[in-house]
């Protein structure tokens, strides 16, 4: 949900005398300058001024174009109250329901390229990913998050094989990132605010349905930093950092992987926090091999379409054997992704942007996941 641009759509329809006569003439034009999904467009076109309310559209904004619409006072009530009805409780902005303490979900990439090699890739390439991570920060802005939850794949930054957790949880008071050298990843060392209040909250919870590890003391690499580096610009959201085995084999199984994300969605809902989530890595790579910088795009499609849709029974199907084949060793990270579609069993998503950008090594992903 982009509720940023729809909002924003409204407030110049309502202020700005060229984008009025842009939508008294070439209305369908004006909406294809902004950011939106399908859902709003229609919401905005039909006008379904009650779906606009519950995707969380300002009633200062609204009422505005309501009446522009040919609403009535008692009308605009009546379309609010409707739009509950037929679609649910508001899902973000100032009215959001605060009773569903998730309040986003969502994935990316996190290929050190993406920052570090920028100026080798071809600017268009470039542009178009680090766009998609600026979409995906306004989106979290949007539901006014207390705390993030990034789940990650660290890469022997901080575990190694001789004592492998399979999951683990950051409960530290702050974080340093990245390990890596600054200039290789192009990201200034720095410290991150953690939460570990509410980390041990969400562990404590989270036991009670799968064995998770903690740790206070974390030091973010690239699977982290990178997210972070454009969705919270400037280190200021509280962190909880998660890590899911995806490097030292034996690996947890995906039925396992899918149930973390259950676990972790019910640990969410249980405490009073505005919760984001963002899960992190894949898809199909081979970092560090002579085959870096291939990117099996049908497989990355193939898997995008089940995450989209999450279609359970084919998430959980996956087997390392068949993701090294295919995805590679770099593969094994849409565990990341599958914890996520566990977190919003039920729903579906939208892939933003999937592109395939071989300077980064990776398919460049920005995506979404519905929470109500």
């Amino acid at each position: 949900m982009s509720l940023y641009y729809v909002q924003k759509l409204l407030y110049q329809i309502n202020r700005d005398a060229h984008t009025r006569e842009r939508y008294d003439h070439d209305f369908d034009g004006l909406l294809g300058e902004y950011q939106l999904t399908e859902e709003e467009t229609a919401a905005v076109k039909q006008p379904d001024i009650g779906l606009l309310y519950v995707l969380g559209v300002n009633g200062q904004l609204l009422m505005h174009y309501a009446a522009l619409k040919g609403f009535a006072w008692n009308e605009y009530l009546d379309a609010m109250r409707q739009g509950v009805v037929d679609h649910g409780p508001v899902r973000a902005g100032l009215y959001g329901d605060r009773t569903m303490t998730l309040v986003f979900a969502g994935a990316c990439s996190h290929a050190p390229g993406i920052t570090g090699r920028a100026a080798r890739a071809e600017p268009e390439l470039v542009d178009a990913v680090h766009g998609g991570f600026e979409r995906l920060r306004l989106a979290i802005e949007d539901t006014r998050p207390d705390a993030l939850i990034v789940v990650a794949a660290e890469h022997f930054a901080n575990f190694f094989m001789d004592n492998m957790p399979a999951y683990c949880m950051g409960m530290a008071e702050f974080y340093e990132g990245p390990i890596e050298d600054e200039a290789f990843l192009g990201i200034p060392r720095t410290l991150i605010p953690g939460a570990p209040d509410l980390s041990r909250r969400l562990i404590e919870n989270v036991l009670d349905d799968i064995d998770v590890a903690y740790a206070e003391e974390w030091k973010f690499d690239h699977g982290v930093m990178v997210p972070l580096h454009f969705l919270t610009p400037g280190y200021d959201l509280p962190i909880v950092p998660v890590n899911i085995n995806c490097q030292g084999p034996p690996l947890s199984p995906m039925h396992r992987v899918y149930a973390f994300g259950r676990a972790l969605r019910r640990a969410c809902d249980s405490v009073p926090e505005r919760i984001a989530l963002i899960g992190t890595g894949g898809l199909s790579h081979w970092p560090a091999t002579p085959d870096s910088g291939r990117i099996n795009e049908a497989w990355d499609r193939t898997f995008l379409d089940r995450f989209i849709a999450n279609r359970r029974d084919e998430l959980v199907a996956y087997g390392d054997e068949e993701i090294y084949r295919d995805g590679g060793q770099g593969g094994f990270e849409i565990r990341t992704f599958v914890a996520v579609a566990g977190a919003t069993e039920g729903a579906t998503g939208e892939l933003w942007l999937y592109l395939p950008v071989p300077t980064f090594s990776v398919g460049c992903t920005i995506a979404t996941m519905s929470v109500a």
